[in-house]
């Protein structure tokens, strides 16, 4: 299918299609969501941009550093992006559908110009509770980790985490991951010691993990002396751990930065901006997002996913 550039390049709904290369999972290649295109209309009360303002959009790089718009358009009406490679060695993309209800959803690359849509179902929520800002991760056993977070009515934001064999369905894990305070937008990062994790807002908590599942607070997390709000996380074999996000507080240079560290402990700015505001399309978006997932891929391309905004 060829670009457009104002409409996504995920084709509609079709039970009857059958996938291109074989799943373990029925159906897992066939869409089961149709993107809004468009604004769509802030909750009551709501300020300020939000996934009913924003479109995710893709950026491919091939150091980690030099990213380069692909003005490919994958939803509108998005938020809180996050990307990993799964065990078939697809991309996939996983954020909150806001346009079909404030869901779950996740986008799986189907071949180089084609994405399917699916929705995610959580298992074992409480009434009344809403699964959001979601991370997922590829355990080592082929399962699926989601990474939440949770709003009770009556409770505070809190980190869980649910369990898949398939990244579609996913059944909730006892207890707690994370409850500090206020916290949202968990990403987690895996390492040869243990298990990382950051949250919002704006970079004010950090926790670690020997088994991913109990995360002890180590602070706010600064590189250089700066807060350092983590958006999104890579894996680089034999080499260490690079992080995504936004510098915090007065003379932080705005745009997408990252730091490097070899063991997942001391971390060293890189210098620049990854992708810069210059040379985005201004028919296709407008005042790009910190917001943003990163993967690996298999052929050694890093795949950003980012939100723009909808103009």
């Amino acid at each position: 299918m060829a670009a457009s550039p104002t409409k996504t390049l995920v084709p509609p709904p079709n039970p009857t299609a059958a996938s291109s290369s074989p799943s373990p999972t029925p159906n897992l290649l066939v869409s089961d969501l149709v993107p809004k295109q468009g604004k769509g209309t802030a909750p009551q009360g709501a300020g300020g941009s939000g996934p009913w303002a924003t479109r995710l959009m893709l950026a491919t790089s091939k150091d980690g550093l030099t990213f380069t718009r692909t003005n490919v358009v994958i939803a509108d009406q998005s938020g809180v992006p996050n990307a990993l490679v799964d065990k078939e060695g697809r991309a996939r993309l996983y954020y909150i559908d806001f346009g079909n209800g404030n869901i779950i959803a996740t986008a799986i690359q189907k071949s180089a110009t084609e994405w399917v849509l699916r929705k995610v179902i959580v298992n074992g929520l409480p009434k009344g509770s809403d699964a959001v800002d979601p991370t997922v991760v590829l355990l080592a056993d082929g399962k699926y980790r989601l990474y939440y977070m949770q709003s009770e009515i009556g409770k505070k934001p809190t980190i869980y985490s649910a369990i898949s064999s398939d990244g579609i369905t996913f059944t909730k894990e006892d207890g707690e991951r994370y409850n500090p305070s206020d916290v949202y937008d968990p990403i987690v990062l895996q390492t040869k010691d243990g298990w990382l994790l950051w949250t919002g807002p704006d970079g004010k908590h950090s926790a670690k993990s020997k088994d991913g599942l109990k995360f002890e607070a180590t602070g706010e997390f600064k590189i250089d002396g700066k807060t350092f709000m983590t958006w999104a996380t890579v894996a680089i074999p034999d080499k260490g751990y690079r992080v995504y996000g936004n510098l915090m507080g007065p003379g932080s240079t705005p745009g997408i930065a990252s730091a490097f560290s070899t063991d997942g402990v001391k971390w060293t700015l890189d210098p620049g901006t990854r992708l810069p505001l210059q040379g985005a399309d201004p028919k296709l978006e407008k005042n790009a997002s910190p917001d943003h997932g990163m993967a690996l891929l298999k052929d050694g391309t890093y795949l950003m996913a980012y939100l723009a905004g909808i103009p």
